[in-house]
């Protein structure tokens, strides 16, 4: 009887319909976190419901290790602390807060070209969005954030680690983001 290796299981909790869309999209491509680990993504639907959904997924130990997926705005020193708190963190080696600040699209447009957004909307966002990926009056409708992600290749990931390689990596910063060691990690063997 041949005798099946179980996978640990990997949870990200995603913000919202923007951070599931280009998680999906990046995961779907080769990488070697595959090989070890079976990869949950939930979407949250929203940051004001990222802490219970944190806290259910943490007590029900279904998963080795819960990530959360979000943007840096509106207090997340709140969000991480509690996050911490609750996961029992004590120190940077076990961050499981991957952020983006100002917003998520920061990091997605910048499989396209260099880019530094300063506001929160999308619609104040959206000229930028049309510049470099010819998607006109982005608001983040669901059809809008499907062909944004299709643009993505696996060959614009080097694109977007160099980009991101230049902002701040302090969640105090704008812009700034912590997920380029993430990405890194996730392409390590394929890279």
């Amino acid at each position: 009887m041949v005798r099946e290796i179980r996978k640990a299981k990997l949870c990200i909790l995603a913000e919202g319909y923007e951070e599931d869309a280009y998680l999906r999209k990046i995961l779907s491509f080769p990488n070697c976190l595959k090989e070890k680990y079976e990869i949950v993504i939930i979407n949250a639907k929203g940051r004001d419901k990222l802490i219970n959904r944190y806290q259910d997924l943490y007590q029900s130990s279904h998963y080795e290790q819960i990530y959360i997926f979000a943007d840096g705005d509106n207090n997340p020193i709140y969000i991480k602390k509690t996050i911490d708190a609750i996961a029992n963190i004590r120190d940077d080696d076990k961050e499981v807060f991957i952020y983006v600040n100002p917003v998520t699209l920061q990091i997605v447009l910048s499989h396209f070209g260099k880019v530094c957004l300063t506001k929160v909307g999308k619609k104040s966002n959206a000229p930028i969005v049309e510049k470099l990926t010819g998607i006109k009056n982005y608001d983040g409708k669901t059809e809008q954030i499907s062909e944004l992600v299709s643009k993505i290749t696996y060959k614009s990931i080097n694109t977007m680690l160099e980009n991101i390689n230049k902002l701040a990596t302090s969640i105090n910063d704008s812009p700034a983001s912590n997920i380029n060691s993430y990405v890194k990690y996730i392409f390590a063997k394929n890279k």
